[in-house]
């Protein structure tokens, strides 16, 4: 049996279990050993080589080449059974064995308690960060797809898999992105290429600056590309020295790898090649690299090639000058419209549409006069970002195209360019089967505000009223204003209970131009209303006639039968008017909980200083959800006589009231719930836990730096209030913000620099000097320079 790993674990956290795997319909029996976090220390098979042909296994989606390969993949698969995202397991999973072995040795134990060695390299890497479930499940795919890129035997298995080591982007990776640069397959190779320019370290420079020797234009232009991305500015020397090599093609890459990172000493290099006749892939990106940098030497010979190049280069150097932004490119490219070549005209609109010149306007009216039809579909739309309806017409043409994506900028521009002459063409295309294209649509009927859209959209509604299209359904009918009134009143005699929801929630939009008492009869009549959302939403809409609301909601407030009293309460909150005070006051002792709720909510909302002895008195509700609200109201009153009331509130039997509570204590900011706090930090709930080191960093007290560094390292909730709550403790937090400097995990390096910068204590100054010597990570990099400059 090979041992892959020792352990000095004891037997009681070591567990067997015996997998069965079918390859080609024969059976094969692996015996495996493994530890409680899912190393694996042994395994034993009969059948170690076998003919290719019968070595495909296939086990969630992937395909492997050999059993020996699944074997050697067996450590990362037990690894993410524990630490990955818990994932359904089949009744047919060959896996389940282990996982059910594993969830017996934990025996419901947190792993993170259970304090004992680890042997893999992975687990202890887990255990140092105190990732979270997200960010260890993405630690693991990377090493989950470095092993799937290095077996997977079709091409386009590779491609899926590079993109996702892209989107990880973690350095562990570059290694195994270097081997497949010389893929069989180029693209292939320059997707390895793109993804080392994502991988945010400076270790990827290196096989970046190899890859530009490489004889392959695709693959080198890549990683000129890639270079640009990464932004490690030290290789700029090296690239420097790449200008003066013998070979054209390497020059041309390292002067795009100049642009690329902005050194406008690449210039002159990346112009001879723009005034040369071969075209290539560097030679496209010349084009778009030139643009980019801004520099007055480019655009001369821009214009130069759009005016006397051959017709692929004019296309390149039209699309060139839209991006370059000058209105000294105007005059040419309005002349270039007038071209033979298509192509050369349609980059010509677009660069003029993106300088935005009104020079560009009848130019472009005129070249609507083209026989290309397409042409001239891309020249209104570039025209009617001027705002000019001559490109209607043709935009109501693109409506009928077969390319939704063509539809989709037709639907846009017309919503835009708000003639009605589309209404009717947009209105049709409502009644197409709903897809992602409505979106578009209903936006674009919105804008327009034509009530000859409300009926149609109201129809809609009516047929689809649980889609995800009923949002932007009701959004169009709240453009359309006063218009869509009545239509929708009407609308309540459907007895559908989701269409009246969306009807009502269309109301709201229209509040303000309602009328109160249609309003009203609309709400007194309502009928059946299952979760109360219909009478949310005609609440809303009532409260947005202001004043004139007052009496009618504090009637129905007050009448025990009506079945819209804690919507009334909640709507009550938008008024800003001392009259709903009494009546919200006395609705905090009323025996519906809901109302109760709403009561406490509003009050808070509302600011008045005399709902806060009735607010301390809802603290003591029999509902949590009563006793969440009023924590939160105390908190939005600021009122000094409600600490107290909040720390006893920080042991509420439930969680969501003491985080509130906590939540509510820091915007207080009151000396006297330090203690109170300082003691609730022994609460395990996560949510509670960050809230309360929340308050107790924000009142200064240095207790709480422990548990708001740890809140940053465990990538919590509330990471964006962490780090000025540290910054204001100052000086206290600087020492253990310095260890945190040496930190595995990137996030917590880049919060310990930024803070320490912040803080501007000059004992940080060496410490970051020295961790500025060693740093690969670029985000980290640049926000250590930053932070030094800062400190001295």
């Amino acid at each position: 049996m090979p041992t892959l790993l020792t352990t000095n674990i004891s037997e009681e956290y070591i567990g067997e279990a015996t997998v069965s795997l079918t390859i080609r319909k024969k059976l094969f029996v692996v015996y495996l050993r493994f530890t409680v976090y899912g190393e694996l220390l042994e395994y034993c098979c009969p059948v170690i080589e076998l003919p290719n042909a019968a070595l495909q296994l296939t086990y969630d989606s992937h395909t492997y080449s050999s059993i020996k390969a699944e074997l050697d993949y067996l450590p990362c698969r037990l690894l993410l059974m524990v630490f990955g995202r818990k994932r359904k397991i089949e009744d047919n999973d060959v896996w389940r064995p282990v996982m059910d072995k594993l969830l017996d040795l934990r025996k419901g134990v947190n792993i993170r308690d259970l304090n004992l060695p680890t042997s893999h390299e992975m687990v202890q890497t887990i255990f140092e960060q105190q990732l979270s479930v997200s960010a260890r499940t993405k630690m693991l795919n990377v090493y989950d797809h470095i092993y799937l890129l290095s077996t997977a035997t079709r091409s386009s298995n590779r491609k899926k898999i590079i993109q996702k080591i892209q989107s990880n982007n973690n350095p562990l990776a570059i290694e195994s992105l270097t081997k497949v640069v010389n893929d069989e397959d180029e693209w292939v190779g320059r997707g390895a290429v793109r993804a080392l320019g994502r991988m945010d370290d400076t270790r990827a420079s290196k096989p970046l600056l190899e890859i530009l020797k490489h004889p392959n234009e695709l693959i080198s232009s890549a990683a000129a590309e890639s270079l640009g991305v990464l932004g490690d500015t030290e290789v700029i020397p090296y690239l420097l020295t790449l200008l003066e090599h013998p070979t054209l093609q390497v020059k041309t890459i390292a002067a795009l790898a100049l642009g690329h990172l902005g050194d406008t000493r690449s210039v002159p290099t990346l112009i001879s090649v723009l005034l040369q006749e071969r075209i290539s892939i560097a030679s496209i990106q010349v084009f778009k690299v030139l643009s980019k940098l801004k520099d007055d030497r480019v655009l001369e010979q821009l214009i130069f090639v759009l005016n006397n190049s051959a017709q692929h280069k004019r296309q390149h150097a039209a699309e060139a000058l839209g991006d370059f932004g000058d209105l000294r490119a105007v005059e040419p490219l309005i002349y270039a419209l007038n071209d033979q070549d298509n192509w050369l005209c349609m980059h010509a609109a677009k660069a003029l549409g993106k300088i935005g010149d009104a020079r560009a306007i009848n130019p472009l009216a005129e070249a609507l006069n083209n026989t290309d039809e397409n042409l001239r579909f891309e020249i209104a739309l570039e025209l009617a970002k001027f705002g000019d309806t001559r490109a209607t017409p043709h935009l109501i043409t693109g409506l009928g195209y077969k390319e939704e994506y063509d539809r989709k900028r037709a639907i846009d521009a017309l919503g835009k360019l708000g003639d009605l002459r589309a209404i009717e063409a947009l209105i049709e295309a409502i009644k197409h089967p709903l897809n992602w294209m409505h979106y578009h649509i209903f936006e674009a009927l919105g804008h327009l505000k034509d009530p000859r859209a409300i009926a149609p959209l109201i129809s809609t509604l009516k047929e689809n009223p649980s889609s995800s299209y009923t949002f932007s359904i009701v959004y169009a009918l709240g453009k359309l204003g006063k218009p869509a009134v009545k239509p929708l009143l009407e609308a309540f005699n459907d007895q559908n209970n989701e269409f009246r929801i969306r009807v009502a929630n269309a109301l709201s939009w229209l509040g303000n131009e309602c009328d109160l008492e249609s309003l009203l009869e609309t709400l007194n009549h309502l009928g059946e209303d299952k979760n109360g959302m219909i009478a949310h939403h005609l609440c809303k809409a009532i409260a947005k006639s202001g004043e004139t609301a007052v009496v009618p909601l504090i009637e129905i407030l007050s009448n025990r039968h009506h079945i819209a009293r804690d919507q009334a309460a909640e709507a009550m909150a938008d008024i800003k008017d001392d009259r709903v005070l009494q009546p919200l006051v006395e609705a905090l002792k009323d025996n519906d909980n809901n109302v109760r709720n709403k009561a406490a909510f509003s009050l808070g909302q509302l600011g008045n200083k005399i709902a806060v002895l009735p607010l301390i008195e809802a603290l003591r509700d029999v509902d949590s959800r009563v006793r969440w609200s009023a924590a939160a109201a105390l908190g939005h009153l600021k009122d000094k006589r409600a600490v107290l009331p909040l720390t006893a509130a920080l042991k509420d039997r439930e969680i969501k009231v003491r985080w509130m509570a906590a939540s509510s204590l820091k915007e207080l900011a009151d000396p006297r719930a330090i203690e109170p706090l300082a003691e609730a930090l022994k609460n395990k709930h996560e949510w509670v836990y960050v809230r309360v080191a929340l308050a107790l960093g924000s009142l200064g007290d240095t207790r709480a730096i422990e548990p708001l560094i740890k809140v940053l390292k465990r990538n919590l909730l509330f990471n964006d209030e962490v780090p000025q709550v540290l910054v204001n403790i100052g000086s206290a937090a600087v020492l253990l913000l310095i260890t945190e400097l040496y930190s595995k995990d990137i996030n917590m390096r880049l919060h310990a620099i930024s803070i320490l910068g912040e803080i501007g204590d000059k004992r940080a100054i060496e410490p970051l000097k020295e961790v500025l010597k060693s740093e690969t990570n670029i985000k980290c990099i640049k926000a250590l320079k930053e932070s030094l400059l800062k400190l001295t």
